[in-house]
């Protein structure tokens, strides 16, 4: 897990008065750094590609002792035994997802990404209006294997923002402020049922 701020404004989701890094996010799982966006997304990932989501404000586990106020696990989709495509456009956004086995193999693949575009209604000659882009992407693998099913998740967010330092510059080209983050996390989960429960590897 790798993930790279600087000037970084601070969104996200406060629970029981806690700051929006006193929250945990989990997807399949998998810990996920900074997921959430501004100007244009306003989910932190996209919501054609998650079956249901979880909201806890119970005290931190000790699995996630960095959840100081609660944490947000989401789980993705199964892929579908037949090829499915979703997706959407508006005036700030671009989302699509596609699921589905891959030819006549057992694999199934979930692939999702979105694109924000906050500047795309704005005039680029106005200095005060929000420039830059975000977005996110995930990709996901399922194939049983050794009597289990093995699960792949990889996950990345970009987003590069920034504003003027002053409303009026008086005809001068005014110093922008930056407003950038970038996350990945990536990670494998291998599950096996049993007579005596679930076997389980996670990495």
């Amino acid at each position: 897990r790798e993930a790279f701020v600087r000037d970084r404004d601070d969104h996200g989701l406060h629970v029981r008065g806690g700051a929006s890094d006193h929250v945990a996010y989990t997807l399949d799982g998998m810990p996920i750094f900074n997921p959430y966006h501004s100007a244009g997304l306003f989910s932190a990932w996209n919501p054609d590609a998650i079956a249901r989501l979880a909201l806890s404000t119970a005290v931190p586990s000790p699995s996630e002792p960095e959840a100081l106020s609660g944490s947000v696990a989401a789980v993705t989709r199964t892929p579908s035994e037949q090829l499915r495509a979703a997706g959407s456009m508006s005036s700030t956004q671009a989302r699509g997802t596609v699921d589905g086995l891959i030819g006549s193999t057992p694999i199934g693949l979930l692939l999702s990404w979105r694109q924000g575009f906050p500047g795309l209604l704005f005039s680029k000659r106005e200095a005060s209006h929000i420039r830059g882009e975000s977005g996110d992407a995930l990709a996901k693998l399922e194939s049983p294997l050794l009597g289990g099913r093995l699960r792949v998740l990889g996950y990345e967010s970009v987003n590069d923002l920034s504003t003027a330092t002053r409303a009026d510059s008086g005809g001068i080209a005014s110093p922008r402020n930056v407003f950038e983050w970038y996350s990945r996390s990536t990670g494998a989960e291998w599950r096996r049922a049993g007579t005596l429960g679930a076997f389980e590897v996670r990495v």
